[in-house]
């Protein structure tokens, strides 16, 4: 209807009354592609968002189709005015990597000032993450961007009764063991919603990532 995603981005921003703004990563047409490893298959090669998680295997690593797609501007620009600059949570592989394998948006990622968080999902995604502890999801992270991107690791210590999750027995809550007493930049902190289980409590996250020392040291 406007003609660009870039104008649909700031109407739809308009009409649902949205705090703050949303920019995307890139104005380029970009497909989804993942190295998985299947079970007696070798390794298969899948594009698309949603056929990722929906193959069966082991996913080694997501790329773009073009690789090199550049940033939208707007984009670079509030990481590199920003405070702090949080990643996550949501779909490891198809959500939060995508973005960060912009090269544009990693440079200013690394450029910026801003204090890095890394927010670990507080329960496992089916297709994506299955069987994965906090420190399965910050390795993925690492092997797909390098190190020296992130500042603080956000992990939840709290692991409700009662696991796995109830809605959903493929999913198993995210444990912290390991990396929380051998990486320094690691927070651990109670992060979930105590009547929706899988899911952060906003107001719990919220207050932790406020309260986060400035000192990135």
């Amino acid at each position: 209807i406007t003609g660009s995603f870039e104008s649909a981005l700031r109407e739809s921003s308009q009409v649902l009354a949205v705090q703050g703004q949303v920019l995307p990563s890139t104005l380029e047409t970009v497909a989804l592609c993942a190295d998985i490893s299947t079970d007696g298959s070798g390794i298969a090669q899948v594009c698309g968002e949603s056929a990722i998680p929906r193959t069966h295997g082991r996913i080694l690593r997501v790329t773009l189709r073009p690789e090199k797609p550049s940033a939208y501007p707007g984009a670079i620009q509030a990481i590199l005015a920003a405070d702090l600059v949080v990643i996550g949570p949501g779909s490891l592989y198809t959500s939060i990597l995508p973005n960060l394998l912009v090269p544009q948006i990693l440079e200013a990622l690394k450029a910026t000032q801003a204090i890095r968080v890394f927010v670990c999902n507080v329960a496992t995604e089916p297709g994506e993450t299955d069987g994965y502890t906090a420190q399965a999801h910050i390795q993925a992270l690492e092997r797909h961007v390098g190190g020296g991107v992130v500042d603080r690791i956000l992990v939840n210590a709290h692991l409700p009764k009662g696991a796995p999750i109830v809605e959903d027995t493929t999913c198993e809550w995210v444990r912290p063991e390991g990396i929380v007493s051998d990486d320094p930049r690691v927070v651990a902190a109670h992060l979930t919603n105590d009547e929706c289980d899988g899911y952060h409590d906003s107001d719990r996250l919220a207050e932790t990532l406020i309260g986060l020392p400035l000192a990135t040291g």
